[in-house]
């Protein structure tokens, strides 16, 4: 038994567009695109076990404040400023990386993952 979805216009020439590029009927794109879509809940297991798993294998000294720390310093580092005032030359380096001195080419291919 199925259930309406009401969706616009928009979205749904997009689910429509989606779904025939992959030989899908809606429905299954949905619940294609439901079932590959993690929960809050999900993503907070998923966050504990890898945190568990750094911990265990790769960084017993681990404490529970360097999971947040990393996350400031990534921030910064997209920024294009470090956490403390890195050396001259390496923002200098950092703005030459694209036009508007943003984070260059390097710094994005790491954070498609």
């Amino acid at each position: 038994m199925g259930t309406t979805i009401k969706a616009g216009g928009l979205v749904r020439g997009r689910l429509a567009v989606l779904a025939r590029e992959r030989g899908l009927m809606m429905r299954e794109l949905v619940a294609e695109l439901a079932g590959a879509t993690p929960t809050v809940d999900e993503l907070r297991e998923r966050a504990r076990r890898a945190e568990e798993y750094v911990q265990q294998h790769l960084a017993p000294e681990l404490a529970e404040s360097d999971p947040a720390l990393a996350a400031d310093t990534w921030t910064a580092m997209e920024a294009c400023a470090a956490p403390e005032a890195p050396p001259a030359r390496a923002l200098a380096s950092c703005r030459r990386g694209s036009p508007d001195g943003g984070p260059g080419r390097q710094y994005r291919r790491h954070r498609r993952r």
